[in-house]
């Protein structure tokens, strides 16, 4: 009797840097599961996927042309039913406009991005929280038994941390609209796995030199790129439901992991983590999410407003004393010319 044909898996921003690792991986693990690839821009993945054709295994990619900025419901719909798993690994990037630091946008109720931001679909807004809330309800109408989300560490960190100033005012508040989504996420009753990692690399990691590190309570200060490969690796095992397929994580349980590496220190002595992907999530596997859901918003834009605007309250003072420094000696040089 032939065994009974395995769900697709969808993978959305399939062409990214770590989207393209998934495809293969998955590809690579099971040939006659299809593989679902949304994707923005159809050129890039013929390119990648049917080109390259990966190892043979083209012929099961199914292509899904989508702009999540500006996302066609029906086709969305049509990408999640039917699927047993969805990898959420789409991103954008989009540097702050000065507009952004308006005070009625900074200081403006989570949501209103839309009444203002409607003109730049690249927004996160849209790409970032919007159309992945989307993707929550259909994997909820469609019942898909897990939605894996790659955020970044800065979703845990407080709004005046460091790390999260500087980026949301470099990245159009990108570190907000990640929390919000993951909270969104939280309250769906979809079952989830969100990995937060810090900044991601090309390279392969050397097992020998370098853990990778996981908290299964989301924070991790903030640590060296952990390679694209191992955190496709990890999405892929993430959503795995079957005992037979490897199962590592409770299917009725919930996980935010906060993933990163731990480089090895002197003598030889290596840090905290774990070698390969499964045992981190096996050590995550009792520990659950516990982030309080019924936070919808944290005060990103009273961090950054407070950053950005005495930023330019100091500079405006440096620029005054440099101004009345050259106007005394321009003075000095005119009294001295009239004198001689």
């Amino acid at each position: 009797m032939s065994s009974m044909k395995k769900k697709p898996i969808l993978v959305v921003g399939a062409t990214g840097k770590v989207g393209r690792k998934i495809v293969q991986q998955l590809l690579q693990q099971d040939p006659s599961r299809e593989v679902r690839a949304l994707v923005r821009n159809p050129d890039k993945a013929q390119k990648l996927f049917f080109q390259n054709n990966l190892k043979g295994n083209g012929n099961l990619i199914k292509l899904i042309v989508c702009d999540l900025g500006s996302p066609d419901h029906k086709v969305l719909n049509n990408a999640v039913e039917g699927c047993d798993a969805i990898i959420s690994v789409s991103g954008c990037l989009r540097y702050s406009k000065l507009s952004d630091f308006l005070p009625t946008r900074l200081f403006s109720d989570a949501g209103n991005e839309e009444f203002w931001c409607d003109d730049d679909r690249s927004h996160p807004y849209f790409v970032n929280f919007k159309t992945q809330s989307l993707l929550v309800d259909l994997a909820k109408k469609h019942k898909c038994s897990r939605f894996v989300r790659l955020t970044a560490l800065s979703a845990g960190y407080s709004p005046f941390h460091p790390v999260s100033i500087i980026l949301s005012s470099v990245l159009s508040m990108t570190s907000r609209h990640h929390f919000r989504f993951e909270q969104y996420l939280r309250n769906s009753e979809v079952p989830y796995v969100i990995l937060r990692p810090g900044g991601l690399a090309d390279y392969d990691r050397d097992a020998e030199k370098t853990y990778v590190r996981v908290n299964p309570c989301g924070y991790l200060p903030p640590t060296g790129r952990l390679s694209r490969e191992d955190v496709a690796t990890l999405a892929i095992l993430s959503c795995q439901q079957q005992q037979h397929e490897g199962r590592l994580l409770d299917p009725e349980s919930n996980y935010t992991l906060g993933i990163g590496i731990n480089d090895v220190v002197k003598q030889g002595i290596k840090g905290d983590g774990f070698a390969t992907a499964e045992e981190c999530l096996h050590y995550a596997r009792d520990q659950c999410d516990k982030i309080d859901k019924t936070v919808q918003d944290k005060y990103y834009g009273v961090a950054v407003g407070i950053f950005v605007y005495s930023t330019l309250i100091v500079l405006a003072i440096i620029l005054v004393m440099i101004l009345s420094y050259l106007c005394c000696i321009g003075s000095n040089d005119a009294k001295s010319f009239l004198r001689g």
